[in-house]
Order: C-alpha cells, then structure tokens, then sequence
C-alpha cells in the first residue's frame, strides 16, 4: 500500500512538471490566424518577422503597460506580476535597442497581456515534499506582439503557455506565484528571440 502511494505521488509529480499548452487565445491579439506551431507542441505560437522585413530602421523599443487579465489576484499580486514582466523584457531588448516611453516613426511597440496565472499551493506542497516533492506548481500564460510604431503593422507575435515546472525550477513552488514570475522571464527571453538578432545585427553591423 505504502508502494503504491508513493507510485501515485510519484505520476501527480510528473503530470504537474510537464503540463503545458495548449497556447491561449484570448482576444488580445485580434488576428491569430498568421500564429504557427513551433515543432509539434501546442503551448507555443508564434508569427515570425517576414523575410524581407528590414528592422534596421527602427531606433528604439516602447514597451507598453502590460494588460493583466487574471482573475482572482489582488492588485498587489497584479502589479507584482506586471512590473516582473516589464522588467523581464527591459532585460532583453534593450540590449539591442534603448527602451524609451513614447511610440512613433522608427520605434517598436511591444504590447503584451498576461492571460493566465496559476497559483501554487504552498500548504499542499510543503506536505507532499515530506514524501518526494511539490505538485501544485502554478503557471502561467501570456500573449504578445511588437508593432511598427509607425504604420501600425504587426511585425511578430507569440503565444505561449508554462503550466507547471522545470524540475530545476521546483523550489519556486514554494511561493504562490513563483512559477508564474520565471514563466513570465522566459515569456520574454522568447520575444526577444523573434527579432532581436536582426536589430542585434543592425546596431552592431555584425551578426550575434
């Protein structure tokens, strides 16, 4: 008996590591018909900038407030995850362009909306790591676009979903919305991702 209740700890462990997708769709982003599959994952969508799309013009990046539409946080719990997220992608992009707050011609516009936050179980998860380790681990799921701030054309897009943990990431189950603050950073390293290296490339005249 005692085997077997292990056994069953041991599969809820894993099902709530794992968990994932599918990406949302939430509204926020109007049109996801352009979004594609990357791999054959359902968690992450994703429109790439096209080919022949010249990102060298653009000289900075604004990041616009951040829509949070979850329900059952505070608004502490709703600024914190707000001001994680902007930070995450100060982070990332202003590497390769300044981060400035006003939109216009040569200026990128980064809308983003979290969707989704999940809360870990701080209680459940401080009685089943006496057995093997937690198994309510939150998540959380996010949309985003960057836009020419001077047409208005939508260059990228994502879609993406973390429901769960990296095994090296289970000590953030010890917090409510642990979970959701590293899936917000890697949100935002994965935007970057889209069009970084070519304005990379373009502020440096070299490739990364």
């Amino acid at each position: 008996m005692r085997y077997r209740t292990f056994e069953g700890v041991g599969a809820l462990c894993l099902l709530a590591a794992c968990a994932a997708g599918p990406a949302p769709r939430s509204g926020f982003l109007g049109d996801y018909s352009r979004l594609e599959r990357v791999g054959s994952s359902d968690f992450l969508l994703e429109q790439r900038p096209p080919a022949d799309y010249d990102l060298r013009r653009f000289r900075a990046v604004m990041i616009e407030p951040t829509d949070v539409q979850v329900e059952g946080l505070d608004d502490e719990e709703r600024q914190k995850l707000s001001a994680a997220f902007r930070e995450a992608l100060v982070e990332r992009l202003n590497g390769a362009l300044p981060v400035i707050d006003q939109r216009g011609p040569g200026v990128l516009r980064v809308r983003t909306a979290i969707v989704e936050a999940r809360k870990a179980n701080v209680a459940v998860n401080a009685v089943t790591s006496l057995l093997l380790m937690p198994v309510t681990q939150g998540g959380v799921a996010a949309e985003a676009e960057v836009v020419d701030g001077g047409s208005g054309e939508r260059i990228a897009a994502l879609s993406w979903a973390r429901r769960g943990a990296k095994i090296t990431e289970i000590g953030l189950s010890y917090t409510e919305l642990g979970q959701a603050r590293s899936g917000l950073r890697a949100f935002a390293r994965r935007l970057a991702d889209l069009f970084d290296p070519p304005v990379r490339e373009a502020a440096t005249g070299r490739r990364p």
